[in-house]
């Protein structure tokens, strides 16, 4: 190497490898003091990219797991919710069994129906405050539950909790032919003990008979014929009822009869498989519309009727049961009123406990209130002149007292009640009408809805939280036919009412069937009365639905919960993989790093020193050139 004084080479030399050694060891440094071994892109372009994309996966699928966690504890509010509801079903069903024991007096009866009644309250009250996270769990809010545990489409999990809970929709038409016979009426009840409901619709044929045809219920919105049976040949039908009127807990057959032969009252007692004895006939009078209650307290059904003659006077009858199936008029009266009565309604009216009557026809209303002996006092009119078509009562405002919502020939329209029989003034809520108005809460929201039933149409009537209605549809009872009877009941066991109606097509008579659409939800208990023995004995197959409803909806809820725990586990994993793989990427190698260190501070003091000895050789020359 030869000496130089204008360039120093073997000092820059040595400056580059300090240089060198230095930037390596301020990596090292960096690396361990930060435990990463990719701190910039620069460290490593594409070990950075492809540890950010990794740690985004890792990140994304962490926030899934805890959104699974969360649809897990919405799960579990739920299920214990549901299991609060089976015990207050279990209750029920135990209520039901001691109440149809036919040991029990109406007293007892009346104090179990109490205390069933406010559980059915609590059921419901239940149903419409369980929420999570401000989302109610039950009331057909939360539809379908969509969990994202990962990417797109791919990484969601869904699933309903199951439950029926209606919409305000009816489904398709099915139906039934009557046997010839031209429908008039419909009644509904569970005839042969299956715990399904079963239809008896009235009707006539060419010559004035009364024959009803019945029709067994499958339990699935099905139907199957039960045959038909003549309870009259002198006389065609003018209504038909299904109660227990002789306390045996079998629903009995009660019509009234109708034409040129008279209106002789009819009673067909029930044998518990469908199937009913030889009709007996009353005659109670001029008999018009019937309603069946216990008027006088002794615990037997007793017969109320209104009617009208030729001349519109206006004939009230009531007539005691004795708990046998016969009936005695107790009370009778008429009067010249002029309205031609086609609907009565029996209801207390002006709070004193005691049953009130609501007649209603072409001429207006009229009210007559009850008296404690089972009598009714003077009538008192009001929309003298309308035609009142139906008309049910219910407590719209909520002011205590019992308002009427009408269908006549202005439309559908409100009275409201004063407590004291007095109703008025009136407000109309929906243009058309119906010649049949059924009040139900269809969507199991609270609100009353509206269903009107006419010749060309059904109208389903949504009620809203302000006391209005909007229209759902409209529905056509059959293609070219008519409809004359209408019910509302669950025909498939599903908790949800339905809608059935007989009428004619083509001359012959016919069943109309259309089943409530559902979405997932829990509905509040269909009413039920245990404070007669035929209730307390309808009521009991009905429970049992239920129950086995919530038990199948629990099924669903516990089936989504292990689906959920096994996804948080998988993502768990996932998570945990991820990590593990952006960690040998992007992680330091802390025993390589320290290694590096002691190597890279050798070489750091040895450039020091090395250095320091290329910056002497200038002087050797220095030292050379003075001794010249």
């Amino acid at each position: 190497m030869s000496l130089t004084i204008g360039s120093n080479i073997a000092s820059l030399q040595a400056q580059r490898r300090l240089f060198e050694s230095s930037t390596k060891l301020e990596t090292v440094f960096e690396r361990l003091s930060s435990g990463q071994r990719i701190n910039r892109a620069s460290d490593d372009a594409a070990g950075l990219a492809i540890s950010e994309s990794l740690r985004t996966d890792q990140r994304v699928f962490t926030q899934g797991t805890r959104n699974l966690n969360d649809g897990l504890s919405l799960l579990n509010i739920a299920d214990s919710t549901i299991e609060q509801l089976s015990n207050i079903v279990i209750r029920l069903q135990e209520l039901s069994e001691q109440s149809a024991n036919g040991s029990l007096g109406s007293v007892q009866r009346q104090a179990l129906d109490e205390e069933a009644q406010e559980l059915s309250q609590e059921y419901t009250r239940i149903i419409r405050t369980t929420k999570f996270n401000g989302r109610s769990l039950f009331d057909g809010e939360l539809g379908t539950l969509r969990l994202q545990g990962g990417y797109g489409l791919n990484g969601a999990v869904a699933s309903g909790l199951g439950g029926a809970l209606g919409n305000g929709v009816l489904g398709g038409l099915s139906t039934y032919l009557t046997e010839g016979l031209l429908s008039n009426g419909l009644a509904v009840g569970d005839l042969n003990g299956d715990g399904n409901l079963d239809i008896v619709t009235g009707g006539r044929a060419d010559s004035p008979e009364a024959q009803v045809t019945i029709q067994l219920g499958n339990g699935d919105g099905t139907f199957s014929s039960g045959g038909s049976f003549l309870m009259s040949t002198s006389t065609a039908i003018g209504d038909i009822h299904l109660a227990d009127i002789n306390n045996d807990g079998v629903l009995d057959l009660l019509s009234r009869g109708s034409g040129a032969g008279g209106t002789p009252l009819y009673v067909s007692l029930g044998a518990g498989d469908g199937t009913f004895q030889s009709a007996t006939s009353f005659d109670l009078g001029t008999l018009g519309e019937l309603a069946l209650e216990d008027i006088n307290g002794d615990g037997n059904l007793d017969v109320v009727s209104v009617g009208t003659d030729g001349g519109y006077n206006t004939h009230t009858t009531v007539a005691f049961g004795d708990g046998s199936g016969s009936f005695d008029v107790a009370f009778s009266r008429s009067s010249a009123f002029g309205v031609d009565i086609n609907q009565l309604a029996l209801a207390d009216l002006n709070g004193d406990g005691i049953l009130d009557l609501l007649a209603h026809g072409d001429g207006g209303l009229l009210v007559s209130l009850g008296n404690s002996d089972g009598s009714f006092g003077s009538e008192t009119g009001s929309l003298g002149g309308t035609l009142i078509k139906d008309l049910e009562l219910a407590d719209f405002n909520g002011d205590g007292a019992l308002d009427i919502v009408l269908t006549d020939e202005d439309g559908t329209a409100i009275l409201s009640g004063d407590g004291t029989g007095n109703f008025g003034p009136r407000q109309d809520i929906y243009a058309g009408g119906g010649v049949t108005l059924f009040l139900n809460d269809l969507n199991g929201d609270g609100i009353q809805d509206l269903v009107l039933g006419d010749t060309p149409r059904i109208t389903v009537l949504i009620g809203q939280a302000d006391g209005s209605f909007s229209l759902s549809a409209t529905y056509s009872p059959f293609s070219g036919g008519t409809a004359n009877g209408y019910a509302i009941a669950d025909f498939n066991n599903d908790g949800v009412s339905d809608l059935a109606y007989a009428g004619t097509e083509s001359s012959d008579g016919i069943l109309g069937i259309r089943l409530q659409n559902t979405t997932d939800g829990i509905a509040p208990l269909l009413d039920f009365d245990l404070s007669t023995l035929s209730g307390a004995r309808q009521a009991l197959p009905r429970f049992s639905h239920v129950l086995d409803n919530l038990s199948s909806q629990r099924g669903i809820i516990g089936a989504f919960q292990s689906r959920l725990a096994s996804a948080s586990n998988v993502l768990a994993a996932t998570t945990e993989n991820y990590a593990a793989a952006e960690s040998r990427i992007r992680d330091a190698d802390i025993a390589t790093e320290a290694a590096s260190l002691v190597r890279l501070n050798i070489l750091q003091q040895a450039g020091a020193a090395v250095l320091s000895q290329a910056n002497v050789q200038p002087q050797l020359a220095l030292q050379l050139l003075s001794g010249l």
